[in-house]
């Protein structure tokens, strides 16, 4: 029986070609290569650094193989008449915000370090029969507005093929700074400056709160796609706030400070995060990777958000869900309608307060007892904990109202309002019984690692939007 062609045999024939000529190329390039790398290198090694400089020079090769096949791939996705309709009329979607300007020479960088020229259509705001753009005096304004539509359809960001921007943006997130992501990315390779590492970083960053916004937009209106991965699981969600200084310009138009600077503010601001993971029947965390939100947006937006993400990853078909927080009533008046907008069942959803946030307010308490001794506050604390650990709340209860008094009243009584308002979220005994997490130590574990290692530091100011990025 002769076998059925299926689709254009024309097309398959040149696509086959097209395969057939990268791989031949890059053979060739990969043999002469690995020619010139073993030239220069003595066989069998004798010694770490003989190995070491042996193995690095084998992986050059292989990239700079790897960068020739992309560089066909690319040359032949630009010449592609498919490809450039399609991406054009993705841009012309509304046809009066752009117009077509022509054919421009650009560089794009590859993942294995390889800087490649390349001409392709370019596009601009369309401004015609509209007013210039108002500007203030030594503002230029924007630059750099235009596109290039096929290297978007592509996946590139800011010049870099979609590998290396997320090699790039990862390896910055990961660093303490842009300058030690420019040293790790140059181990790899890839050899650029700060500058480009941060406008690359940024770039993806942009793109990716984009299509945060997006997620966050449809499931608003109930259309959120669902990946499933924590659907019938027993799921945790941790919710804390951390802390970071932000830079906020002070002094605007042409008024400047004493030294002929222009001074700038610098607030705290409190990042919101959530983590998500799953743990067994046990109450132990799984090898299941942990899914991550943050945002310096309020608390009402940051729910928005991590309701969005939850949904995405299928927690509102959890077998169980376990939130756990620091029992503040900014977070206790939100997850009411975080719950809501998931669509699980309360008889599916136990809310705890992370035990060390209770413990530490009991020390606090004894602290405010300036009058009592070292030894006194010490062993009145423990009682309290232990009463606590073992589920006599009333007890933890009666003691801090017996302490409610004098001109340490009004903080006492703060304190045990925090505890009043979260006793069912304080059942500790009873979360032990059924393995359920008491800790938030996942939560303030990426706060650590996220926020204070990469952003906070002395001299260290974000502006906001960086920051959210």
């Amino acid at each position: 029986m002769a076998p059925q062609i299926i689709g254009n045999p024309a097309v398959g024939s040149e696509e086959a070609a097209l395969k057939e000529a990268i791989v031949e190329k890059a053979g060739v390039e990969f043999r002469d290569q690995l020619r010139q790398a073993l030239a220069n290198c003595s066989l069998p090694p004798r010694s770490p650094q003989e190995s070491l400089e042996l193995e690095t020079a084998l992986h050059e090769a292989g990239r700079e193989a790897a960068d020739g096949a992309m560089a066909m791939i690319v040359e032949a996705a630009l010449r592609d008449p498919a490809l450039q309709t399609e991406a054009l009329a993705r841009a012309y979607r509304n046809p009066k915000e752009f117009r077509e300007v022509g054919i421009r020479p650009t560089s794009v960088r590859l993942l294995g370090g390889r800087t490649l020229q390349i001409s392709t259509a370019y596009v601009v705001k369309n401004r015609r029969g509209k007013p210039g753009r108002k500007r203030k005096c030594g503002k230029r304004g924007r630059a750099g507005a235009g596109r290039y539509p096929v290297l978007d359809a592509l996946g590139f960001v800011a010049g870099a093929t979609p590998a290396l921007a997320a090699r790039v943006a990862r390896q910055s997130a990961q660093s303490s700074s842009f300058a030690d992501a420019r040293q790790d990315l140059a181990s790899f390779g890839v050899r650029m400056d700060v500058k480009t590492v941060r406008r690359i970083s940024y770039a993806f960053a942009s793109k990716a709160l984009a299509v945060r916004q997006a997620r966050r937009t449809l499931a608003g209106l109930g259309a959120i796609p669902k990946n499933g991965e924590f659907a019938g699981s027993r799921v945790v969600v941790g919710l804390d706030g951390g802390r970071l200084r932000t830079r906020e310009a002070r002094c605007r138009g042409r008024r400047r400070t004493k030294t002929r600077r222009r001074g700038f503010d610098t607030p705290w601001r409190e990042p919101k995060v959530c983590a998500v993971y799953e743990v067994n029947a046990e109450g132990k965390k799984t090898r299941r990777l942990p899914v991550y939100e943050a945002t310096l947006e309020n608390w009402e937006t940051a729910f928005e958000l991590f309701a969005a993400a939850l949904l995405r990853y299928g927690v509102g078909d959890a077998a169980e869900l376990i939130f756990v927080n620091d029992g503040s009533h900014t977070i206790r008046d939100g997850l009411d309608k975080l719950i809501q907008r998931l669509g699980i069942a309360p008889t599916r959803v136990t809310k705890v307060v992370d035990y060390y946030h209770a413990v530490e307010k009991v020390y606090e308490a004894a602290d405010l007892c300036a009058a009592w001794s070292q030894r006194r506050r010490k062993r009145w604390a423990n009682r309290v904990e232990k009463d606590l650990r073992e589920g006599r709340f009333p007890a933890v209860i009666e003691a801090l109202e017996a302490l409610c008094q004098g001109r340490r009243g009004k903080a006492m009584r703060k304190i045990a309002d925090y505890f009043t308002g979260n006793e069912e979220r304080m059942r500790y005994r009873a979360f032990r019984r059924k393995k359920i997490p008491i800790g938030s130590g996942m939560v303030e574990s990426t706060i650590r690692r996220v926020v204070n290692l990469r952003l906070k530091g002395p001299g260290i100011f974000w502006k906001v939007q960086n920051a959210e990025r």
